[in-house]
């Protein structure tokens, strides 16, 4: 009895082991045919699919708070310097606009080491020549130090007005951006030298724009500015009141607090003509 069952046991174990070879076989043949099981292609597409719109959600919320918050900054840099035109005081026509532009230019300037940093001039070009529209500031302690009237070129315009801006040669007009003092005038006017410092008006000193003295009325008074030949001409008795004198021995001296401060321009770019103003009658004045 045992014995059959050991050579019962000995069958059915070598038909086990038959049956396990097959069905290795079999898997081994159906791997060699279709390759590795994966995934189908659809069950990640459509993992991909349902997460889709909870990305895209999201990116968009990041991106929208980025927004928000350079807006932000934006706005508070506005109010900024909206606060320090504010507190100035006493500006007059001046507008915001245009201190903004002019300020922008100034800290600019003075980032790139173009310019030195605290006193600056501003020229309101859109005022009228009969305006005190030369403001001259102190940055490095946020004031005003005043504002006086400053001539125009005869090739801006001749009724008080500035109607375009060029820096052409012989076209007897200021031009308007950023500029810095460089040294002692030169030439019968003496006064100070500028060096150009934008596309603009690159060519200034080459032209001989300067700040010079000029028939140009008193703070306090409401006549209009006879115009230059380009030059921003002052009254004399103002400019030295401001610390700014324009000849004799006080001129040297007083360059050394005012070399390389900046002096902007300014004139709407959408109404400016640059480079391409047409020449004007002279006004008599021969240096440029």
């Amino acid at each position: 009895m045992m014995a059959i069952s050991s050579v019962q046991a000995r069958k059915a174990a070598t038909i086990l082991a038959v049956a396990a070879s097959a069905a290795a076989f079999s898997v081994f043949f159906c791997m060699f045919k279709h390759g590795p099981e994966l995934p189908s292609a659809p069950q990640p597409a459509r993992m991909e699919a349902s997460a889709g719109a909870p990305q895209e959600r999201k990116a968009s919320g990041i991106a929208g708070g980025c927004a928000e918050k350079q807006w932000g900054l934006l706005v508070k840099c506005q109010d900024d310097v909206k606060a320090l035109y504010e507190s100035m005081g006493g500006l007059g026509g001046l507008g915001l606009g245009a201190f903004a532009e002019g300020y922008a230019a100034y800290k600019e300037g003075v980032r790139e080491g173009r310019i030195r940093g605290g006193k600056f001039m501003l020229a309101d070009y859109t005022q009228h020549s009969g305006r005190n529209r030369l403001y001259i500031f102190d940055f490095s302690e946020n004031r005003l130090i005043g504002a006086i009237k400053v001539s125009h070129g005869a090739g801006n315009g001749r009724r008080g007005m500035v109607d375009s801006v060029s820096s052409m040669d012989k076209s007897y007009a200021t031009p308007s951006g950023l500029m810095r003092i460089r040294g002692v005038g030169r030439g019968r006017l003496q006064g100070w030298t500028l060096d150009g410092l934008e596309q603009g008006n690159s060519n200034v000193f080459k032209r001989a724009i300067i700040i010079h003295a000029w028939y140009t009325p008193s703070a306090s008074s409401p006549s209009i500015s006879r115009p230059t030949a380009g030059c921003l001409g002052l009254n004399e008795g103002d400019a030295c009141r401001l610390g700014l004198p324009l000849s004799g021995n006080e001129r040297e001296h007083a360059l050394q607090g005012w070399k390389h401060c900046g002096i902007y321009v300014y004139f709407p770019r959408r109404c400016a003509t640059s480079l391409n103003s047409s020449p004007a009658k002279s006004p008599h004045e021969n240096h440029d």
